[in-house]
């Protein structure tokens, strides 16, 4: 992703890309799998027996323009996310 003066202009692939200096600014992304374990909590069930419960959360980035644009910090938001379930 090139920003040029604050402002997204174009989203690149892989390659040779050209950058102005002081004026354009790069921004890469990863769109691998990110796994994120979420820490283990304990359960109360409807007849009152505790449980613990354990998950894992894979995530990707499929559209690198509205994980960086539309959200602050989008590799921070998934695991405040995440810890609210369990």
């Amino acid at each position: 992703m090139v920003f040029r003066l604050g402002r997204l202009i174009a989203i690149k692939g892989p390659g040779f890309i050209l950058i102005i200096p002081v004026i354009d600014r790069d921004k890469r992304i990863s769109l691998r799998v990110v796994t994120l374990d979420v820490p283990s909590q304990e359960v109360i069930t409807k007849d009152n027996v505790t449980n613990n419960a354990n998950a894992v959360v894979y995530y990707r980035v499929v559209d690198p323009n509205k994980a960086i644009v539309n959200v602050e910090d989008y590799a921070t938001q998934y695991p405040v996310f995440a810890g609210h379930f369990g």
